[in-house]
């Protein structure tokens, strides 16, 4: 039982780091690492049955966010093209597994770190892109 937990730990624990890393440079493993994370998160806390442990801040303010997402899409006057912004609402989600998947003050330091680095690299190949291409719409950075 501690073994499969252990793994799940490094699941979360790679997932959170490719999350930072991919942020800035692709929406799809961003959100693949996000997914496999946020998997991962939800098993440990079945299995460890800590879902009372789970820090949730902010959960009004998002509440009522959320409520007011939800009546402004049943008062809009294209319904059918307004619900399916809704799915961005499961973004809040990734700012309550962040949260409590950061365990220690060292694995804050080594994202944010990563963070830091991952947005210079991303900056300073956009300043290579335009430097090389110019600015313009079909070559953005």
């Amino acid at each position: 039982m501690i073994l499969r937990f252990a793994s799940l730990d490094k699941i979360i624990a790679f997932s959170l780091m490719s999350f930072v890393c991919f942020s800035f440079f692709s929406i799809s493993l961003t959100q693949i690492s996000c997914g496999i994370g946020g998997l991962a998160w939800m098993a440990k806390c079945y299995l460890t049955r800590s879902w009372g442990e789970q820090v949730f801040p902010l959960k009004i303010p998002f509440f009522l966010f959320v409520l007011a997402c939800l009546v402004a899409v049943i008062g809009a006057v294209d319904f059918s093209g307004s619900y399916k912004s809704l799915k961005r609402l499961l973004e809040i989600l990734i700012f309550f597994w962040v949260i409590n998947c950061i365990e220690s003050e060292e694995q804050r330091e080594k994202l944010s770190l990563l963070l830091i680095v991952s947005a210079t690299l991303s900056t300073l190949t956009a300043f290579y892109t335009s430097w090389e291409t110019g600015i313009t719409i079909g070559a953005r950075a």
